[in-house]
């Protein structure tokens, strides 16, 4: 699950992740988000790994996207609609990478999801028509944020 840049996009992104684990119970959910994303994430239940994108140096960010490469993930979502989350996803080189099919590098992905007809208003709409178009019934739409234990005290 790719979702890079605006801190308030990926909150609500999170709305996502519990529809998604209750459809595929058996899935490793990765979140690929970058830095100043990451602590909204990183404790979350429904999420099982975090990857941070951060810019660096080239030979850092070299070694992230062979990490992507050589992982071996089944399926990869871009959620993010930019060219940077695109290339990540095909990097993944992941049997089924799933993008919107009027994205400007539609071309990255294999499986290209049209969800106009389900008319999304908001950020947060377009999103979950994304997921509910791979089948992923949704009861309840609302972002969630945990706060660690930790966190807490």
């Amino acid at each position: 699950m790719i979702k890079l840049r605006s801190i308030g996009d990926v909150v609500y992104n999170t709305a996502i992740y519990a529809p998604l684990k209750r459809y595929f119970p058996e899935a490793h959910l990765t979140v690929l988000v970058e830095r100043p994303s990451y602590n909204l994430v990183c404790d979350h239940p429904d999420v099982d790994e975090v990857l941070c994108f951060e810019k660096g140096s080239f030979w850092k960010q070299v070694q992230f996207y062979r990490r992507l490469i050589q992982t071996g993930y089944d399926v990869a979502i871009d959620m993010h609609e930019g060219t940077r989350g695109a290339v990540m996803c095909f990097l993944t080189l992941a049997p089924v990478r799933i993008g919107h099919k009027f994205a400007k590098r539609s071309f990255l992905y294999n499986t290209k999801l049209d969800f106009s007809d389900l008319k999304p208003r908001f950020p947060i709409d377009y999103q979950v028509a994304l997921i509910k178009k791979m089948g992923v019934p949704f009861d309840h739409v609302a972002p969630f944020i945990h706060i660690s234990d930790l966190a807490k005290q």
